[in-house]
């Protein structure tokens, strides 16, 4: 999604949030008015004298003061621009805007270069709350957000509420419009916090840790806070200062039959469990295959190469799993991870030491978290795993749709970015927020849209 020479320079003629950019290219455009201006004014002196035309003497009207502003312009813009950056925060909402589109909402951070070279790059960074179409990538609005670094916290009604590095700001969703700043919060403005951690948006409300050890709750409709008991604990405030909405994810998942798990397994994880040892836990980047297992055959641990799915790799394979769907109690999961249960003869000489190392491999694939959720479907079916394009670092990430039942991927798409810092699944559309990019994802055929911020550009794929 890189812009090419010719987009920077298209984009250099644009207005950006840079004040010394804007009024360049504000002086720039006043003098190619007057260029303008006076090359009419020379053609209509011709006509009127009837004297002969001189291309030189035209285009010397019309370009020659223009050369040496716009280059300098141009040298500023695409070394200062290219040092500049747009970053996302780590937290967005979903809304429909008053056309009824589809909108994300979230914070970014423009840092604005105004001087680089061999000492390094100075600039400052500006904190905005912004709404982005999900259909076109479009900006619905744009508000500067006071203070210091900002975040979103969250969605109450038709509010949405950001901490900014000293208070509060609310803003009004469909419109942008601020509606209150810290100094708003007449009687409790003295008491709120400059840290992200010690607020939290819940059931509609807005809580946080006032100075003075107390907890506040905030009527979002009046705007108006007092000390409260209820609805409120220490445990449910954030431990981290900002966290989004990540995936769960495990290395084993039981098939749709519940007589069988889905294993993801490296070549060397599968000669350690046939060679009688342990998965390594602190390998990366491996090329792994999907196996289905029930990981215990006579008495022992043991996984066979015939049990291998397809000859498709994954590299560092996982699959996603559905925080908000928890496993039934009685799921046959747990029993095929369950190593007494399957097997025959517990009093065997030999039975603890596979009992230990049946507990160390499928702790080392991820069974506590898997054991825990189900596995993230479409509505066709089909349970998503993340896995890696390379095995370099900073890799571009991979999603693919596996159907369980056919034991066939649907589809392959590339997610252009490395990370993802928060997910929210609607149906059959999943968003997913990165570092630099904001896309959204059909889980039906993996068609990919997105918004890249560094470049303020639209951009969709197709999958692989």
């Amino acid at each position: 999604m890189e812009l090419t020479f010719w987009d920077r320079i298209v984009r250099a003629f644009q207005y950006d949030l840079a004040i010394w950019h804007n009024v360049f290219l504000t002086i720039i455009y006043i003098i190619a008015g007057a260029c303008v201006f006076f090359a009419i004014r020379y053609i209509r002196t011709l006509i009127r004298k009837k004297e002969r035309f001189s291309i030189t003497a035209f285009f010397t009207i019309l370009i020659g003061p223009l050369v040496f502003p716009v280059v300098l312009f141009l040298i500023l813009s695409l070394s200062l621009g290219g040092s500049s950056s747009v970053t996302p925060g780590q937290k967005f909402v979903t809304f429909k805007t008053s056309n009824g589109d589809e909108a994300v909402a979230l914070t970014t951070g423009n840092f604005l270069a105004n001087e680089t070279g061999k000492y390094g790059t100075y600039g400052s960074t500006r904190y905005y709350a912004v709404a982005l179409s999900q259909e076109s990538g479009k900006k619905v609005w744009q508000t500067k957000l006071s203070g210091g670094e900002a975040e979103l916290l969250g969605k109450t009604g038709d509010k949405l509420w950001y901490f900014t590095g000293n208070g509060l700001q609310v803003i009004a969703l469909k419109t942008g419009k601020t509606l209150a700043k810290t100094s708003d919060f007449k009687g409790i403005q003295n008491q709120l916090p400059k840290n992200y951690e010690n607020y939290l948006v819940k059931d509609q409300l807005v809580y946080f840790k006032g100075l003075d050890g107390q907890f506040y709750r905030i009527n979002p409709k009046n705007l108006t806070g007092k000390v409260t008991k209820e609805g409120i604990r220490a445990a449910d405030f954030p431990e981290t200062p900002v966290s989004g909405e990540k995936f769960e994810t495990a290395q084993i998942i039981a098939t749709p039959d519940n007589d069988q798990l889905f294993a993801l397994l490296s070549d060397k994880e599968l000669q350690a469990i046939q060679a009688g040892g342990d998965i390594e836990m602190d390998q990366e980047n491996e090329r792994s295959y999907l196996y289905q297992t029930k990981l215990v055959k006579q008495n022992k641990v043991a996984v066979s190469d015939n049990e291998k799915v397809m000859s498709e790799a994954f590299i560092s394979g996982e699959f996603i799993l559905d925080s908000s769907r928890k496993r039934p109690t009685n799921d046959a999961f747990h029993t095929l991870t369950d190593f007494t249960s399957q097997v025959s003869d517990t009093e065997n000489s030999a039975y603890s030491n596979e009992y230990n190392r049946f507990v160390r491999i499928t702790g080392g694939l991820g069974v506590a978290t898997s054991s825990k959720y189900l596995p993230l479907a479409t509505s066709e079916g089909n349970w998503l795993i993340l896995h890696y394009e390379t095995i370099e670092r900073n890799s571009s990430l991979k999603l693919s749709a596996f159907n369980p039942r056919t034991k066939q991927v649907s589809w392959t798409t590339l997610l252009y970015t490395s990370s993802i810092s928060s997910t929210l699944k609607q149906g059959d559309k999943l968003t997913l927020l990165s570092n630099d990019d904001l896309l959204e994802m059909n889980l039906k055929n993996g068609n990919l849209k997105g918004y890249s911020f560094q470049n303020d550009r639209f951009f969709s794929k197709k999958p692989e």
